[in-house]
Formats: C-alpha cells, structure tokens, sequence
C-alpha cells in the first residue's frame, strides 16, 4: 500500500486514489507532504517550515488520516440495490430487442419492405391520399418498385402494425419475470 497525505490540500491518497479529507492541517501540523510505502513498509515527511525534510514515519502515525479516508469510501451495494440495478439494465435489453425487431424490415409478396418510424409515417400519410381503388408503385429495402393495388398496401401496412401485438406481449411477459425475479442470477436470465 502507498499512501499520501498533503495536509495544505486536505487530500490523502491511498495507492492512487485521492480524496478530500478534513482535518488534516490540525493532525499534522508544519507538514506540507507525508509519503509512505514507496520504499517498502517505511515513509518520509516533508515539512512547511524549513526544517529538512525527513523524519521517518510508520503506518500507525497514519492511521487518523487513512481512517478518515476510509470514512469516506462508499459502502458497498446491497444486495437489493445489485437486484434493482439489474433489473434496470434487463429492461433496457429488452426493449432495446423489442424495438430493433418491431422496427426490422418486413417480408410481403416476395419482398422486403422497410418498416421503420419514418417508413411507417411515410405510409401513413400516403394511405391517406391514395384514392380508393389506385395503385401505386412502392419502394422495397432494395430499392427496387413493387407495384401495389390499394388494398396491397393496406395489408402491407396491417402486417407491419399487426407483427408488433405478439412483440409487445412477449415484451410485457419478459418485463414482468424481471419483476418477479429474485436474484440477479434470475434477473440475467431473462433474455429476448
């Protein structure tokens, strides 16, 4: 262990990992630096008034400094906070999947159609100006035109609306084994 107390600053330090401790101008005082563990279980001061620096230091006239900095190190998580932030980050994961799979492109009549946001917008507001018995010509993920009656795109439409029912129910039943998951074991193991 390597510890370094700078009392001018109120910072110890302990194997690189500093932090604001109060008090520590009072604990040592005409100290600007206190180094221990660089040369093994040995250490140094450096003093404020001109004094040589020196004086050899052990790890019980650290301890006030290194408690106080120990004082400050945040518990550890419970268990529960453990279970609660993985249930958290399942549920992410699922929605993630559940609107990557409900967003992907869809297969109708032999092609593969976007069905993304914008496309679904986009088909919406189409349908809406498409006269009842037109056709028009619609653009698949290659880009290529597929001639489509009025009543085509409809059902191009509802099968892309449709396929989100069954995802959103499997989506709900697998947020719902995340709640009643006990353990972060449990709650890992509930995938999309």
């Amino acid at each position: 262990m390597r510890v370094t107390i700078v009392p001018v600053d109120g910072v110890v330090g302990v194997d690189g990992e500093f932090r604001k401790v109060a008090g520590l101008a009072e604990m040592y005082p005409n100290v600007h630096a206190i180094q221990w563990g660089e040369r093994g279980e040995q250490g140094h001061v450096e003093l404020t008034d001109g004094a040589p620096n020196g004086g050899e230091v052990t790890l019980s006239d650290l301890q006030p400094a290194l408690d106080a900095w120990h004082a400050l190190t945040p518990p550890p998580p419970t268990a529960a906070e453990l279970l609660a932030e993985a249930k958290v980050k399942q549920i992410t994961l699922i929605t993630d999947a559940y609107t990557a799979e409900n967003k992907a492109s869809i297969n109708y009549a032999g092609h593969t159609f976007q069905a993304d946001a914008e496309s679904v917008a986009l088909m919406a507001q189409v349908a809406t100006a498409l006269p009842a018995g037109a056709s028009i010509d619609w653009y698949d993920a290659a880009n290529v035109k597929v001639p489509l009656t009025d009543a085509q795109f409809t059902e191009l439409r509802g099968v892309i609306l449709m396929r989100g029912q069954p995802l959103f129910a499997k989506r709900r039943q697998l947020k719902d084994a995340i709640a009643a998951a006990a353990t972060v074991a449990e709650v890992e193991g509930v995938v999309w």
